[in-house]
């Protein structure tokens, strides 16, 4: 059981003594640091003394338990977390008013409090910019959100978490469908942008900052999809006012359902929040993330952006690059996508876009594609990039291929595809390489008169007789029935060994009628066709016959002879070529 005596004050200063305080990231930073450290410690000092001035005492006749214990820390964290002694009472008589009035009768035997359950894990998901005197010492590179101007209007908003998806959660859970309330009012996006934002870094910081209670060991047992979530309030003003609200709503909230979280596995009114609610007073947040920004902009950002233009010649600067300590590259993605040190300081983007500052670095990675396109298409006349080609440094036949499987920089960009057409593009390579074969077709029916390709033959470069052996099999024109019709006309054959057939029958019903028998002499040509060597093959190998019984039939019906000087031999082969013989 942990003692129940009241904190000295010596002991709440070395309480709030713990927390890290950084070194000057650099001597030259010494003068401009140390004030606010100076500042940073007075502020703290103060608000101990406030807590300890107003702070219940206990006596021996009247011991705190292990529950008002916890109570009683929560709200003198609060307390020394306020930014002045008035606001200190209030938040005190706040938070022990909710905590002593709705705090529902729990079991006889009081549990004990965990101290280091207590001291660390009562923190809110939410509450990333407590003290934010010490984010000024932060390196400058850190990603918080930058703020202009205290009179611009934002969007903000309330939302809530609530685990009931019965198909993760048990509804005799004793959390299941208890409330999780949090709030976004930030400079960029709208309302519901900014949840949905919050929701993702909720989910990813459940894994990365793992907690025994709340929010994020819901998230951690039970998954995301266990949870509806959705936008509760939201409303448009001025900055700092939206954010005075979001405070006041979320801790009207938690305290409407119950107050912080109290126990666990006790089913009772409460929620998943594990304070009171709120992130400080708007207006000293608001400043001190303005300081921090300029503090950022101009001894980190700009002196990395000046010594990367003065090195590239440019600011487009790659992905993960690092300058001079700073995350230059994912600073300069933050700059584009959320105006992150340029919204409400014009003339820092004079500044950028007078060393060739780009908006889109995909806009601007395309006008180099289009670049290199047109200088590949006016050397070669085409867009038919081979892989592996390089033009004006880039790897162009890689970037073509890219784009015409998975649609890169041309999916949403109809002008770009007509830009591409318009020089010839064909968005398939099947349709480039139809249109290559097609030529090389042409060029050979032009020339032989037909299209009885040799399996070897080369034509412009291409192994045209593979490619229409290939297209026998279907290649190139099934499903297109414009380029049968095409290859049709010019006499198409699919069946080469059935027209090698007609051309043999043919010869042979030529001479049959002309001489009245089959004996055709070795070296006999019939119109041209070398009758005698086809007759020499079919007796010696049966070619044409074997395997075809109706073109054997035909032959021994017409007096062919496979042997003959032997007549018994002459049937026995005719039977086995599934003849059907005279008796």
């Amino acid at each position: 059981m942990p003692s129940t005596e009241q904190p000295t004050l010596t002991a709440l200063w070395a309480k709030s003594a713990k927390r890290p305080r950084p070194e000057p990231v650099s001597d030259d930073d010494e003068d401009d640091l140390v004030v606010i450290a100076r500042v940073q410690e007075a502020e703290r000092a103060r608000r101990v003394v406030a807590a300890a001035a107003v702070s219940p005492t206990s006596s021996p006749q009247s011991p705190l338990s292990p529950r008002e214990v916890g109570q009683q820390r929560a709200a003198l964290r609060a307390i020394i977390e306020a930014p002045s002694g008035a606001a200190a009472q209030r938040e005190y008589d706040a938070a022990t008013g909710q905590w002593s009035s709705s705090w529902p009768a729990g079991p006889t035997t009081e549990p004990a409090v965990d101290d280091d359950l207590v001291s660390s894990d009562y923190e809110d998901e939410n509450d990333n910019d407590d003290d934010a005197g010490d984010e000024l010492v932060k390196c400058a590179d850190d990603e918080d959100e930058e703020v202009a101007d205290p009179n611009q209007v934002i969007e903000a908003a309330v939302y809530e978490w609530r685990f009931n998806n019965t198909a993760f959660i048990s509804p005799d859970h004793p959390l299941f469908d208890i409330p999780y309330f949090g709030q976004v009012a930030r400079s960029v996006g709208t309302a519901e942008q900014q949840c949905k934002d919050r929701w993702r870094e909720e989910e990813v910081d459940s894994r990365r900052n793992p907690k025994k209670i709340g929010l994020y060991a819901m998230i951690a047992e039970f998954g995301k999809d266990a949870a509806t979530r959705r936008p509760l309030e939201q409303t448009t003003m001025s900055i700092l006012e939206a954010r005075k609200w979001a405070n006041e709503r979320e801790r009207a909230l938690i305290a409407e359902h119950g107050g912080p979280l109290r126990d666990y596995d006790l089913r009772c009114q409460q929620t998943l929040n594990l304070t009171l609610g709120g992130q400080g007073t708007a207006v000293s947040m608001f400043y001190a993330q303005r300081a921090l920004a300029i503090y950022r902009w101009t001894r980190k950002v700009k002196p990395a952006l000046q010594a990367f233009y003065e090195r590239e010649g440019h600011l487009r600067v790659p992905s993960g690059h690092i300058e001079e300590g700073v995350r230059l590259g994912s600073t300069v993605a933050d700059m584009r996508h959320s105006r992150t040190h340029l919204a409400g300081f014009p003339e820092r983007m004079e500044w950028l876009l007078a060393r060739g500052w780009v908006e889109s670095e995909k806009v601007a990675r395309w006008e180099d594609i289009k670049a290199a396109l047109e200088s590949f298409f006016l050397r070669e006349g085409h867009l038919r990039v081979k892989n592996g080609h390089w033009e004006c440094g880039l790897r162009l036949g890689e970037i073509v291929r890219w784009i015409k499987e998975r649609q890169y920089y041309i999916r949403d960009h109809p002008e770009r595809i007509e830009w591409l057409r318009q020089h010839g593009w064909a968005e398939k390579e099947r349709e480039e390489q139809w249109r290559d074969v097609q030529c090389a077709l042409l060029s050979y029916y032009n020339r032989e008169g037909h299209l009885m390709v040799p399996k070897r033959h080369m034509e412009n470069g291409m192994r045209l007789g593979g490619i229409v052996s290939d297209m026998r099999q279907g290649h190139f024109l099934n499903g297109h029935p414009e380029r049968k019709a095409w290859v049709n006309a010019r006499g198409w054959v699919v069946c080469v060994g059935e027209w090698r057939w007609q051309r043999a029958k043919a010869a042979l019903e030529s001479f049959l009628t002309r001489e009245g028998h089959l004996q055709v002499p070795l070296p006999h040509k019939e119109n041209g066709y070398a009758l005698g060597s086809c007759v020499w093959n079919i007796r010696k190998n049966q070619h044409f016959v074997k395997g075809h019984p109706k073109r054997a039939q035909w032959c021994y019906n017409n007096g062919f002879r496979m042997r003959s000087r032997d007549e018994q031999a002459d049937r026995r082969l005719w039977l086995e070529l599934g003849v059907e013989l005279r008796v």
